[in-house]
């Protein structure tokens, strides 16, 4: 192993999230650079099905503060990058080029983005997200995902002006650490829990309090009259929280403009018989 790969497993292992930045800007050219780095991420089909917005204005910033579950740290970042999933983009060239008129002459459907396409764009998303944070480390500055871009859609779509098929999956801050900062590198579960060989494997209850037991200890006098450290995890994550309701609610009511125009399995039959004799 040379010294250029250990430098790069050594920036990818101690990696750590920053949640406090100094009042140092991002230099534009670096800014630049990252963006750079981050399209040059693996993406499906070399489509890239995303969308990186660029905030600036610090008013947008505050705005984006109070729907992301009210984060200061949101506010203080020097630089902030939203990613969206976006089918947005293809669909309109599909509607310019006037391919669901030609689809009809030729008797073959026009499929609106399903649920899957969805996924497929979040994943180009997330993908290139992660190349910006290793870039941003490798020039010195630390980053922080926020997934609460994905609360409050109606909100965001009006902030960000987003089309129907364009749909903000994170948002990463990116900055210099402040003075004297000393990163904590906190401790991922054992890989023997995470990674299975050929066929998954599902955990055990022994398994199970050994992964998760270790990490959040249970204390038999807590708030949420909680038993054991199953139930006081969900509790003091879930249960009662507005804020998760709230972000349930909104990536359904996203997804429900990746079902406008459903194939029904009559159709999707159709579909598939037309495919068979070579007209699709």
């Amino acid at each position: 192993m040379d010294s250029t790969q250990k430098a790069i497993l050594e920036l990818m292992d101690q990696r750590t999230t920053l949640r406090s930045f100094s009042e140092r800007p991002v230099e534009p050219e670096l800014e630049e650079l990252i963006i750079k780095m981050a399209l040059r991420a693996p993406t499906a089909s070399n489509m890239m099905y995303y969308s990186v917005i660029t905030i600036h204005d610090k008013e947008l910033q505050r705005a984006l503060q109070k729907t992301c579950n009210n984060q200061p740290y949101i506010s203080q970042a020097p630089c902030m990058l939203v990613f969206c999933a976006d089918y947005q983009r293809l669909y309109d060239f599909y509607e310019y080029g006037n391919v669901p008129e030609k689809c009809r002459e030729l008797e073959r459907i026009y499929l609106y983005p399903s649920e899957k396409n969805m996924l497929l764009c979040t994943e180009d998303a997330v993908l290139a997200a992660e190349n910006a944070v290793l870039a941003a480390q490798a020039l010195g500055m630390g980053s922080c995902f926020i997934g609460h871009i994905m609360d409050h859609c109606e909100i965001h779509r009006q902030l960000f002006n987003l089309p129907p098929l364009v749909f903000p999956v994170l948002a990463l801050l990116i900055g210099y650490p402040p003075d004297n900062y000393k990163p904590v590198r906190r401790p991922r579960f054992e890989q023997t829990y995470i990674v299975h060989e050929n066929t998954y494997h599902r955990l055990t209850k022994e398994e199970l309090d050994g992964m998760y037991g270790t990490r959040f200890h249970f204390v038999p006098e807590n708030r949420y009259k909680a038993n054991n450290a199953a139930q006081q995890l969900y509790l003091s994550k879930y249960a009662s929280s507005e804020c998760y309701a709230e972000g349930v609610r909104s990536v359904k009511k996203a997804f429900e403009n990746w079902r406008g125009e459903p194939v029904m399995e009559e159709e999707y039959s159709q579909y598939k018989e037309a495919r068979k004799d070579g007209r699709r």
